[in-house]
């Protein structure tokens, strides 16, 4: 079985995906870039710094670091646990680094063909309390969304340039995802 790399655009399904591949195929590890991002940047102190006009509280992180440490638990696990298998899920990569990964089913999600405003109420619609946009404001939201939307029209270009499946998720997220399962079951081995 190969393993399964989800990539792709922040509320793009990336997560949602990787539990329906884990249901399927519970032998899998997840790795979650989300809780290790979270447990990453919580083991670093607030750093608060003033001006007359504005108090901004931020944590100090190396993004280099995070990366290496995804690389070398995914290495470490290949190197010494011969049965490890895993999904990754994450938003943090380079097209260029990833594309010629040996063993592995490689998916990009993003939502290229969405209106912002479409993006935002249906975010706001699934929201949860363990989704990381559940306290985002809603003007903070739609400035991010923004860029999201963006940054899936980059990665569409750059996955078919590549030869990378990319998934569009921008809309029937639902039904694009199912049928994906699917597919990734034809594929898997």
């Amino acid at each position: 079985m190969k393993n399964i790399v989800l990539l792709g655009a922040p509320r793009s399904g990336k997560s949602t995906f990787a539990k329906m591949v884990y249901d399927e195929f519970p032998n899998c590890n997840v790795i979650s870039e989300e809780i290790y991002y979270m447990a990453y940047m919580n083991s670093f102190e607030f750093k608060e710094y003033e001006t007359d006009e504005i108090c901004i509280s931020s944590r100090v992180i190396d993004n280099d670091f995070y990366r290496r440490l995804i690389k070398n638990i995914v290495q470490y696990a290949n190197k010494y646990v011969s049965s490890f298998r895993y999904i990754i899920d994450s938003s943090v990569f380079n097209i260029d680094k990833i594309k010629n990964l040996k063993n592995s089913i490689v998916i990009v999600f993003g939502y290229p063909d969405i209106d912002l405003d479409e993006k935002f109420k249906s975010i706001r619609e699934n929201d949860t309390e363990l989704d990381w946009t559940y306290n985002e404001s809603d003007e903070r939201l739609k400035f991010l969304l923004k860029d999201f939307i963006n940054m899936s029209k980059t990665y569409k270009k750059q996955c078919l340039k590549n030869n990378i499946k990319f998934v569009n998720v921008s809309k029937n997220q639902k039904k694009v995802l199912d049928d994906l399962l699917i597919w990734l079951k034809e594929n898997i081995d």
